[in-house]
């Protein structure tokens, strides 16, 4: 009695072997489109933090004053300045019934080196006057770099520093991000570490400013 042997054939084995080929194919296609739209997304998000941290500043800029207790502070990656904040009101004050008021402060922005990210501080004008701080909000993330430039009227150069009663009457920002994809993407540029990224400047008016 003969006994027949059961096994694939060669053209079924290559089959088969095409077959997960096509299927491995498959998966690393859209598992590598899902990384490029996680990545455009999450760069997208970033430009739209520069954008709405752009808003935030010229808003506090536009409402910036001379005031003889609060100097201005202005450095090449951080700049302090007073302003009117939103705050938690006095308990002792007229409009303790409010749980917000506006009174005058004093505002940070700063470049935070560890966290690649731009933070903003707040003071009220009791914390002002004692030199301290609320606590730190993360206003923009994944930052590469972050300068400021301040300028004064009559002078045609600005500076990287400037401190003192006297308000600058503009700011110039220069933002960097990171930027994490494989390639160099349009409106890209080559920033400090050689990494690809994007820089974004605003020109900010001080109405107050000298």
């Amino acid at each position: 009695m003969k006994v027949r042997l059961k096994a694939f054939t060669l053209i079924e084995i290559l089959l088969v072997a095409s077959l997960f080929a096509m299927l491995g194919l498959a998966a690393f296609s859209c598992l590598s489109n899902g990384l490029k739209l996680w990545h455009r997304a999450g760069g997208l998000a970033s430009e739209e933090d520069v954008a709405m941290f752009m808003d935030r500043f010229c808003s506090d800029a536009k409402n910036a004053f001379l005031f003889s207790q609060i100097s201005f502070e202005g450095e090449e990656m951080k700049v302090a300045f007073p302003t009117l904040v939103w705050t938690a009101s006095d308990r002792r004050s007229v409009r303790a019934n409010d749980e917000y008021e506006t009174q005058i402060g004093k505002v940070e922005y700063g470049f935070d080196m560890d966290r690649k990210a731009i933070v903003r501080r707040q003071a009220n004008y009791a914390q002002s006057l004692r030199e301290e701080w609320g606590d730190p909000q993360v206003v923009v993330a994944n930052v590469e770099h972050v300068r400021f430039h301040y300028f004064y009227e009559g002078k045609k150069e600005g500076t990287s520093s400037a401190s003192g009663l006297e308000l600058p009457s503009a700011i110039e920002i220069e933002i960097g991000l990171i930027q994490e994809l494989n390639g160099p993407s349009r409106g890209s540029v080559l920033v400090e570490d050689g990494s690809q990224g994007r820089v974004f400047r605003r020109f900010v008016m001080i109405p107050s400013g000298a």
